[in-house]
């Protein structure tokens, strides 16, 4: 373990990005990363893969330089926490760019290990641990797929079990512990995957923002929201965490809990298509009236899904935290 955070501080000493390991049993880690706001760049951070860590925000904390300030052209830091859930690893990635931009200008990838005393550390694997390719084929028996990659030839890729598998002729990104057998072919293991879309739908993808679905629109939230009166208030909210744990859900019938998540998703804005697809979360959250009527949406990781489009969404920290709150209370049994 010392080794890694000694290999990840020498790293970060040349890219602008620092972090400390956690002291025993704490389970945090701070990330900080070099940035400048007044450029319109920002860093995001998010989980891609694996349930060992959460984070604290998907935007950071941004604190500009304090003998600048917020001048033009002046910089800052923006500060992640990562927290230790359980023991294990995670993929964790951050991506700095600009909001209407489709590709990040640089992305961070981390390895999150938690031991089983919840101490976390984490390890860069930007370069060796993220690999492309086209799927060749596909073993579900083995629960692994053949990978063709240009610089590195013929892989075989082991999945996380209750991860999906890609489809063959596929083009994918995996996420790994930068490790690789020396057999021929090599073995790797997948922490993360995402499909990479073809350029024919990266081309055809929506990029004008006056073109994209609105959130309440696309949800049918407003004819909810006309349910909802003094006579017909909101009753429950149940949040599931997706196809890995399809019976478990996390319930509330708390009037404050409630206003929260209603106030949070009224705040749901859709920003713009993403090419991420997370393969081993996809949150269901619902809101229903006294009178039964529901409303649903249906995430894929932070992202909203639509009819096998995934949708970066602004202003869904609150919503996030919120759902993160009433897991742990219901975990805690309070």
């Amino acid at each position: 373990m010392k080794k890694w955070i000694a290999i990840l501080m020498a790293w970060a000493l040349c890219a602008g990005f620092a972090a400390a390991e956690s002291a025993a049993g704490t389970g945090s880690l701070t990330l900080s990363f070099d940035s400048n706001a007044t450029t319109g760049y920002a860093w995001t951070g998010f989980v891609l893969g694996g349930d060992s860590v959460e984070i604290d925000s998907t935007e950071g904390s941004y604190v500009p330089d304090a003998n600048t300030g917020a001048e033009v052209g002046s910089g800052g830091t923006t500060h992640f926490t990562l927290t230790a859930v359980q023991p294990g690893s995670s993929i964790v990635a951050f991506d700095y760019q600009r909001a209407w931009e489709r590709e990040p200008a640089q992305r961070r990838v981390l390895l999150a290990i938690v031991d089983e005393n919840l101490n976390l550390t984490a390890v860069d694997v930007s370069e060796d641990g993220v690999l492309e390719g086209e799927v060749s084929s596909v073993d579900e028996a083995g629960h692994s797929a053949t990978l063709i990659c240009e610089d590195l030839g013929e892989l075989i890729v082991r999945f996380r079990e209750g991860d999906a598998l890609p489809v063959q002729d596929e083009s994918i990104r995996i996420y790994t512990n930068g490790a690789m057998t020396l057999s021929l072919p090599a073995i790797v293991n997948a922490i993360a995957w995402e499909r990479i879309p073809p350029e024919a739908a990266r081309e055809g993808a929506i990029s004008d923002a006056s073109a994209l679905p609105e959130f309440r629109a696309a949800t049918d939230l407003d004819s909810f929201l006309d349910r909802v009166r003094d006579d017909n208030p909101l009753a429950s909210a149940e949040f599931t965490e997706g196809s890995e744990l399809p019976d478990e859900a996390f319930a509330t019938d708390d009037p404050e809990e409630l206003a929260a998540l209603l106030e949070a998703v009224e705040a749901l804005e859709i920003d713009s298509v993403s090419d991420i697809c997370v393969t081993d979360w996809s949150p269901r959250l619902c809101l229903s009236c006294a009178d039964g009527t529901s409303w649903s949406a249906g995430f894929n990781g932070h992202w909203l899904e639509l009819n096998g489009v995934n949708y970066n969404l602004q202003n869904d920290d609150a919503l996030w935290k919120l759902t993160a709150r009433l897991k742990s209370k219901y975990a805690s049994g309070r």
